[in-house]
């Protein structure tokens, strides 16, 4: 993964794009990541392949009949979501 600090990032945006078109870069400010550019291709790809693991997941509770009620799906969720903040 390429990183550029985010200081050129603001002054080279151009190359930011033509970067994250090959790979995702990593955006620092203070020497921290602090955000990630890429391409909607990928990007796409993340989201079709965030899809197919909840649908696994969903399918495996199915089976198992593991039924959760509302309030811990969405408990879940949120953990899922912060963990990866």
């Amino acid at each position: 993964m390429v990183r550029m600090q985010s200081r050129y990032a603001h002054s080279h945006f151009g190359e930011v794009i033509d970067a994250a078109q090959r790979e995702p870069v990593s955006i620092t400010r203070n020497g921290r990541d602090v955000a990630v550019v890429m391409s909607q291709h990928e990007y796409e790809r993340l989201l079709e392949a965030e899809d197919a693991l909840l649908a696994r997941r969903a399918d495996e509770a199915l089976r198992n009949a593991n039924w959760v009620g509302v309030e811990e799906s969405e408990r879940a969720l949120k953990e899922i979501f912060d963990a990866q903040a």
